[in-house]
């Protein structure tokens, strides 16, 4: 019968694609890697991190290993890498003066 649904085949988790892990790689491979695996990014968030070279992602939801449905998406933190400040007025700007 169509749009049936068959409780078995969701059991199988037919249609649904384990999230690959991008952490620590490049926002570039990230993208690649979520494609490969059938997904779609959503949302980037880019943040300053002293420790954190940049393009290097630095958090994804969901997590690695989660089960979602095929084309499902995927948010990441990129690095911006440390912060760069060159003038006053740049550092007035970021202390909100």
């Amino acid at each position: 019968e169509e749009g049936a649904t068959y409780p078995f085949l969701r059991a199988l988790n037919l249609g649904t694609i384990t999230t690959p892990g991008v952490v620590g790689g490049t926002e570039s491979n990230a993208e690649t890697v979520i494609a490969a695996a059938g997904l779609t990014i959503t949302d980037v968030t880019r943040v300053c991190d002293p420790k954190i070279p940049l393009g290097q992602v630095m958090r994804q939801a969901p997590p690695r290993g989660t089960r979602v449905p095929e084309g499902a998406g995927m948010t990441l933190v990129v690095s911006l890498g440390p912060i760069q400040i060159s003038t006053i007025e740049q550092l007035q700007r970021i202390g909100g003066h």
